[in-house]
């Protein structure tokens, strides 16, 4: 073989190689693999707001959370998050009460994409009454789907889940505990379902754990050659006997480099033991 030919197969690898890591790298892209944090640490007994934006020329497709170093046998409180949702085209904000007696962290995370591909943000909400529980579903109109969600409340409702319902919706679950950071106006929980047309396919993966009064750790890995779009917690509140029963999650994040969902959470009736639920919604 000349040596001629031998450059021209060797440059023409090169070329394909490099055409490889283009297409891979404008995947990741366009499925919101590109993470942005922003941090504040929020006072006692006070309420405090991060928001995360993505890089001109990309928006925000998925939002993630966390209560980093929370140490549940510290005089510390939970930061509890009272928002996480889009803000704008590019950023995730995410707001919560610090109910301990020491500082506390709040991360917010913001999962990017193409600028030319923002989802459409479909929302709705229902009043919870104090000491009750509300459920609010999102939906997307119909020839799409929600690729990921969020939820919102005035700063009485505590928000313990937030997950996919059916292809379309996304469901939060809140109860109001009547007197939780600084509320104004009606008690509302709001639901945010952010949608593609007609989207990609999603997988759905899913671990329970129980958790008491230590946090616990669930990690859900998407399936081989698949990514984490977004993922959700379901905290499976109820009231029997009058007594809530709940999980409460502190960190819902992307990890293991893009490709699972992480829940860190703990009994929002603790000693009592509680589910916690942790999705990953997976696209190849």
């Amino acid at each position: 073989m000349s040596r001629k030919v031998c450059r021209v197969i060797r440059d023409a690898g090169w070329v394909t190689v490099a055409a490889a890591v283009v297409v891979i790298a404008g995947a990741a892209v366009a499925t919101g693999e590109i993470q942005k944090r922003a941090a504040t640490t929020i006072p006692p007994q006070a309420t405090g707001s991060a928001i995360a934006k993505c890089k001109h020329g990309q928006v925000a497709l998925a939002a993630g959370f966390a209560s980093p170093d929370f140490d549940p046998n510290s005089s510390g409180g939970p930061t509890v998050r009272f928002d996480s949702m889009l803000a704008g085209k590019r950023g995730v904000k995410t707001t919560g009460f610090n109910f301990g007696n020491n500082p506390g962290d709040l991360d917010s995370f913001a999962y990017c994409g193409k600028r030319a591909r923002p989802p459409e943000v479909r929302s709705n909400r229902v009043q919870v009454t104090p000491g009750h529980v509300g459920s609010v579903v999102a939906k997307c109109l119909h020839g799409s789907q929600a690729i990921a969600g969020g939820f919102a409340t005035n700063q009485q409702i505590v928000t313990l889940t937030s997950r996919r319902a059916g292809k379309r919706g996304w469901k939060a679950v809140g109860v109001n505990i009547d007197g939780s950071g600084n509320p104004s106006g009606p008690p509302w929980l709001t639901a945010y379902a952010y949608c593609k047309a007609p989207g990609p396919k999603v997988i759905t993966r899913s671990k329970d754990i129980t958790v008491s009064s230590g946090l616990r750790t669930s990690r859900v890995k998407c399936p081989k050659h698949a990514r984490a779009l977004s993922g959700g917690f379901d905290g499976h509140v109820s009231g029997a006997g009058g007594q809530l029963t709940a999980a409460g999650a502190l960190d819902s994040k992307r990890a293991a480099h893009g490709r699972a969902w992480t829940t860190t959470a703990l009994s929002a009736s603790a000693p009592n033991e509680a589910t916690i639920t942790t999705y990953a919604y997976c696209h190849r």
